[in-house]
């Protein structure tokens, strides 16, 4: 019994672990983009522009060529918070996070205002004389802000989300290091990622800012007039090599009726490697998008309260910073404890049937103990045994 006990817990414990360390599920992109829902037309946005046009043909002394052992199978690749902001900010907020205002706010404020060290610095600076605490209150709203738009969106920034939370820590913890908060180098995350995953993220964070998911391929006429094909057609339009080209290199288009070429209004994400812009083109494949925006597993209402281990860096007081380890301890290690319970549950069921099962055998025996001292003196004093018990009386006679 006991060492049932151990397998079963040891299993469980395994399970839970394996669970809670698996890269999050996949899902096609879909709805329309994001500047169509904003009713926003693509030249009067700076959004998912880096400005940059390339040229309209290959570079034969830099092809964009990606590695094909990187897009085998589900071979995991490791991302950096760097990578992460890459794939899923840099498309607006540029390389340094300032974005391009007033349209795209700039990220390095925000952030600063987060760390309890540069606030009480820049307190101090200003002449304003606030306790700790109340130090700490701003702090937590900045946190909570921040969490809030990353996970909803807002007025002009779109929701995420497909980010998981590790993915959301992994890139807060790259914001802090990219706005200079203290220590905030020291606490970066990785994350392992499959490459339909990084795909994904490419796609629904940067692509999807521009592209609609569905829809008919445009001609060249309505390209001209600014129509934006739907990532729904690229891999019927483009090959793996054609795409990979014209996200990091730049490639023409036709343009008009007369079949002429043009460079295009996409700008070049040089930013994206190869192998990530390939990843695109599976993941395209692999999903094909969807016209419908709900899509199952998905919500645009994320928990906000994980604040431990994206904010390491601001020196809680004891009783709050002992409740938010608590709820982020909670939160993190669900699915380990929920496998727990399920298999303490199993176990309690097992023993307590055993338990019952052993009781009833040891009345049975008592039982059977009683009778036959029963049937035992009644031959002794010729009487006939009892007719409840014949196998009993039967083996008494034989000697047995």
């Amino acid at each position: 019994m006991r060492d049932l006990v151990v397998i079963l817990l040891l299993a469980s414990l395994a399970a839970a672990q394996a669970g809670s360390s698996s890269t999050p599920a996949v899902a096609p992109v879909s709805g329309t983009s994001w500047l169509n829902h904003l009713h926003r037309f693509y030249g009067d946005s700076s959004m998912g522009k880096t400005w940059r046009l390339g040229s309209s043909s290959p570079d034969p002394d830099n092809p964009a060529v990606p590695s094909s052992a990187a897009l085998s199978g589900n071979n995991l690749v490791t991302l950096q918070g760097a990578d992460l902001y890459r794939l899923n900010c840099q498309g607006c907020h540029g390389p340094d996070g300032l974005g391009a205002p007033p349209e795209i706010a700039s990220l390095v404020n925000p952030i600063r205002s987060t760390s309890y060290a540069l606030v009480s610095e820049r307190m101090k600076k200003a002449g304003a004389v606030l306790s700790r605490k109340d130090v700490m209150e701003l702090v937590k709203q900045s946190q909570a802000s921040l969490l809030e738009r990353l996970h909803q969106g807002g007025t002009d920034m779109p929701a995420f989300p497909h980010l998981s939370e590790l993915e959301i820590r992994a890139i807060v913890a790259y914001l802090n290091q990219l706005a200079g908060v203290p220590g905030a180098a020291a606490r970066q995350i990785s994350v392992r990622e499959t490459p339909d995953r990084v795909g994904e993220l490419l796609v629904k964070s940067t692509c999807h800012i521009c592209h609609d998911a569905t829809g008919a391929n445009p001609t060249p006429e309505r390209f001209e007039q600014g129509e934006i094909p739907p990532l729904s057609a690229l891999p019927a339009r483009v090959s793996r090599a054609q795409l990979v080209q014209k996200v990091t290199q730049g490639a023409a288009a036709p343009m008009n009726s007369n079949g002429e070429v043009f460079r295009g209004r996409m700008p070049v994400f040089d930013h994206v490697s190869a192998n990530e812009a390939a990843a695109v083109y599976q993941y395209l494949l692999h999903y094909p998008p969807m016209e419908s925006t709900a899509l199952a597993g998905e919500t645009s209402l994320r928990r906000t309260s994980i604040v431990a281990a994206e904010f390491a860096d601001n020196p809680a007081p004891p009783q709050n910073q002992a409740a938010t380890a608590k709820e982020f301890f909670a939160v993190s290690t669900f699915p380990l404890y929920a496998g727990g319970c399920v298999v303490l549950m199993f176990i309690a069921a097992v023993c307590f049937t055993l338990r019952e099962l052993n009781r009833l055998a040891a009345q049975n025996q008592q039982r059977r103990a009683g009778c036959r001292h029963a049937n035992a003196d009644a031959l002794a004093r010729g009487i006939r045994p009892l007719a409840a018990e014949p196998l009993i009386a039967a083996q008494l006679l034989s000697g047995d």
